[in-house]
C-alpha cells in the first residue's frame, strides 16, 4: 500500500528539538487495537461507592509489564497509572544518566511488544481462539513540565474510572445525544 495523504493523515505529537532520551516526566496514553474494550471492565458503585476496575487476562499482563518497566530500565520510575477498558494512562519519570538512555518511544515499544508476546503465548497455550493484536499503532505522550500539571494529570488518572460511563471512547457511554 502506498502512502496516501488523504487517508494516511498521521501527525506526530512529538515536540520538535526535544531530547526524549533526557530526564523528565511523561504522561502517556496507549490504546487498544481498534479501541476495543479488552483490557478491563469498570463497575461503577451506587452513590459514593468507588468505581472498581476488573482487569481481563490481557489487562493483567499489561499491568504486570507496566509495573516491570523500572526493572527493565534502572533510570525509569512509574507514577500513577490506570488500565481502563480500551486504553492505559500512565506517568513515567525518567532520570537523566551519563549512559546512553533509551528514548520514550523505545521504552513504550518494548513494553507493548512484551505484552503482545506474553498474550500470544497465553492464547496459544490455552487454545483460545483470539487475536494477539492488542495495541493500536503508536501512543500519545505529553511532557509534564510543572508540579501543577503533574498534580492535574494524577487527579485525572485516579478519577478516570468514574468518568468511563460518559467517555467518548466508551462505545456504551451514556453521553449519546438524541436528535
Amino acid at each position: 500500500m502506498r502512502f496516501n495523504p488523504d487517508i494516511h493523515n498521521r501527525q506526530s505529537t512529538r515536540l520538535q528539538n526535544y531530547n526524549y532520551a533526557s530526564g523528565g516526566a511523561y504522561y502517556v496514553t496507549i490504546c487498544a487495537k481498534n479501541r476495543e474494550s479488552i483490557f478491563s471492565h469498570i463497575h461503577v458503585g451506587a452513590g459514593l461507592a468507588p468505581a472498581q476496575v476488573k482487569l481481563t487476562k490481557v489487562g493483567k499482563i499489561i499491568e504486570k509489564n507496566w509495573r516491570n518497566i523500572p526493572k527493565e530500565y534502572n533510570n525509569i520510575d512509574i507514577g500513577e497509572f490506570i488500565i481502563i477498558p480500551n486504553h492505559l494512562h500512565g506517568i513515567l519519570f525518567k532520570r537523566a544518566t551519563a549512559r546512553v538512555a533509551p528514548t520514550l518511544g523505545q521504552i513504550i515499544g518494548k513494553f507493548k511488544s512484551k505484552c503482545s508476546t506474553e498474550y500470544l503465548k497465553y492464547i496459544y497455550e490455552n487454545n483460545i481462539n483470539d487475536k494477539a493484536q492488542i495495541w493500536q499503532r503508536n501512543y500519545y505522550e505529553h511532557i509534564i513540565r510543572s508540579k501543577a500539571s503533574l498534580d492535574e494529570i494524577r487527579k485525572y488518572i485516579i478519577n478516570n474510572p468514574f468518568t468511563w460511563e460518559f467517555d467518548e471512547e466508551n462505545k456504551n457511554a451514556n453521553n449519546k445525544v438524541s436528535a
